[in-house]
């Protein structure tokens, strides 16, 4: 359940550091950031990734449609452009190297997270191309969710594994012992669907676990058990988390866990 690996190809160096952030918190992996295309392209031979978010303004040259046009000779890799610049003329010359996505700054992290997914999907070959619906990526019973990885598989993941959901808009990330996923169920969504009562809200933003709660810190924070995750040698592989509890959530947290 390897997360989708990505290379950004930006010159502004803030959009750059931004975009990697991003794209780290919704769930994929920057293999790579650079500014030019001729690093471009010896990164993409050296380290291949799932796919590639391109500027067409880069340091030097090539552009980044000609860079785009140079790697599509080796591989398949789909390409979404991302730019200021709205020139038609422009656009009609990114069109001819069939990009998965065009889009424009400064950008809004749910249409990057859309087009990637969209990207994804459709280079899967799954599906019909001419949906424009974003396909469901969690298959939700009482006792267990299935989730969409980046390789358009399902796996089952009991809600006893769940750490807790964090909402994010139009999507949610889902972290469980096995993992992080993105799901486009909104949190709402998936709060009606699962009716568990082993997942509680205790921020706006988030569901947590209530058998992981190991500690409760003042009135603002729970500490959630992790020490059981399978992920190694990551960021992720923690023994505890930290969550914050939202104001209107209080009282609730400290009746249901029964704090004495």
């Amino acid at each position: 359940m390897e997360p989708a690996r990505i290379l950004i190809v930006e010159n502004e160096f803030i959009i750059a550091e931004k975009l990697s952030s991003d794209l780290g918190e919704i769930g994929y992996k920057v293999t790579d950031i650079v500014s030019s295309g001729e690093e471009a392209i010896k990164s993409v031979a050296a380290n291949l990734p799932d796919l590639i978010i391109m500027d067409i303004k880069l340091d030097g040259e090539p552009d980044g449609i000609e860079t785009a046009r140079q790697i599509q000779k080796e591989n398949s890799t789909p390409v979404i452009y991302l730019t200021g610049y709205t020139d038609e003329n422009l656009f009609l010359r990114a069109r001819l190297t069939r990009p998965a996505g065009y889009l424009t700054k400064p950008y809004n992290r749910q249409d990057i997270y859309h087009a990637i997914e969209l990207a994804l999907f459709n280079t899967g070959g799954r599906g019909n191309p001419d949906d424009k619906k974003l396909p469901d990526t969690a298959c939700i019973l009482n006792d267990r969710i299935f989730l969409k990885d980046n390789k358009n598989c399902f796996n089952k993941v009991a809600v006893g594994d769940i750490y807790w959901i964090k909402g994010d808009s139009s999507y949610s990330v889902i972290e469980t012992r096995y993992g992080k996923f993105v799901t486009s169920n909104n949190l709402k969504t998936i709060e009606n669907k699962i009716r568990n009562p082993q997942l509680a809200r205790i921020h706006r933003s988030y569901l947590v676990n209530l058998s992981r709660i190991k500690q409760i810190i003042g009135k603002n924070w729970v500490v959630l058990d992790t020490s059981d995750s399978v992920v190694k040698n990551s960021e992720e592989a923690k023994n505890e988390a930290e969550i914050p509890v939202g104001p209107e959530y209080r009282e609730e947290i400290h009746r249901i866990v029964k704090c004495i």
